[in-house]
């Protein structure tokens, strides 16, 4: 694969290629699932006040 990519880029050197899982989006939604749980209290305490 290495040397498809640069054989296809014309290029003099490749560099080595690594993939790497990106656990953005995941941490991103874990971060969301505790803002509404915050946003979701704070509404029942206003509802009760």
């Amino acid at each position: 694969m290495r040397s498809e990519l640069g054989h296809r880029l014309q290029l003099r050197y490749t560099p080595e290629i690594q993939f790497r899982l990106d656990k953005s989006l995941d941490h991103a939604m874990k971060i969301k699932g505790l803002l509404d749980q915050i946003k979701s209290t704070e509404e029942r305490s206003d509802d009760e006040a």
